[in-house]
């Protein structure tokens, strides 16, 4: 799976911890392994996926008490902490459609890549039934 770009991991972000229906929709279609790119967002956005999965719904206000009980250092909770803060007042205006479907593009892009690469593998190694079924999937 790829990393989400930065502008659609502060998108997917303000969904998955301020939008009730959004962020439901956020936490199933985009992987875990998406949010890889930043170590301490990846602690993060796990225990918000742990935290949905628990009570099946956004954190919202509690997005900071999920932060504070994170084992990251200190200042990496200050950066993250900034970032919830600016994500929270500028999630009014968003448009959540768009995001949506952003993340959807992403999401397939990031699949066909995934086939596209396997399929190469597959076909250097003249695996040709795992290469076909690849492809039907994809």
């Amino acid at each position: 799976m790829d990393q989400l770009p930065l502008n659609l991991t502060r998108l997917a972000l303000s969904l998955l911890l301020f939008d009730p229906i959004s962020g439901l929709i956020v936490k199933n279609l985009i992987p875990l392994e998406a949010w890889l790119g930043d170590p301490a967002l990846y602690s993060f956005v796990n225990a918000v996926y742990k935290y949905i999965g628990l009570y099946n719904k956004i954190p919202e206000d509690h997005s900071f008490d999920i932060l504070d009980n994170l084992p990251i250092k200190h200042d990496q909770k200050e950066a993250l902490g900034t970032v919830i803060l600016a994500i929270e007042e500028s999630h009014l205006g968003a448009n959540t459609e768009y995001i949506l479907n952003s993340l959807q593009a992403f999401y397939k892009q990031s699949v066909l890549r995934q086939a596209i690469n396997k399929s190469n593998e597959l076909l250097e190694m003249g695996k040709l039934d795992e290469l076909e079924n690849v492809l039907q999937v994809a």
